[in-house]
């Protein structure tokens, strides 16, 4: 019995921590800027619409064919989808009209300069991407670039 009550507070602990644990990043810490030096955050998120962060840099050989893909097919995307990169607004610039994302009316490609992505989320590949549903609320991370049906899905759609 002595070791019933030793235990009791690790069992409740296996059992609370997980979801204790889970760290919550609003969207309202997300500051990033455009090409042109516009200031984006989720104020400039179209109302009821659900967010893919994905994270790139463009010097990055997976994070340029995933760029192309996003190009080809981010119609079929159920939400707006924010490229965010470290890299200087004239890179992006140029990478932005030579990867056809310039076309892509739900994608913008927004400058990381202020270093939040790595201060907000613990990821080692690139490109890295995080799902928000339409209330902001963080619902899966991703160490690729998600197609339409997985997304659809794990929003509940």
């Amino acid at each position: 019995m002595k070791n019933f009550f030793l235990l009791l507070p690790f069992c409740l602990l296996g059992l609370v921590g997980p979801a204790a644990a889970q760290v919550t990043r609003p969207l309202s810490k997300l500051v990033f800027h455009d090409v042109d030096h516009n200031r984006f955050t989720a104020k400039d998120l179209p109302a009821n619409t659900a967010l893919l962060l994905l994270y790139f840099r463009t010097d990055c050989d997976d994070c340029r064919h995933t760029a192309q893909i996003v190009g080809q097919t981010a119609g079929q995307y159920p939400l707006t989808i924010w490229m965010v990169s470290p890299n200087d607004e004239e890179t992006l610039g140029v990478f932005e009209y030579m990867t056809g994302l310039d076309k892509a009316r739900n994608v913008r490609v927004l400058r990381d300069d202020q270093d939040i992505m790595h201060q907000l989320f613990d990821f080692q590949a690139l490109p890295f991407c995080v799902l928000f549903d339409k209330s902001g609320r963080e619902i899966k991370t991703y160490d690729y670039f998600p197609k339409p049906e997985t997304i659809k899905k794990d929003l509940g759609e």
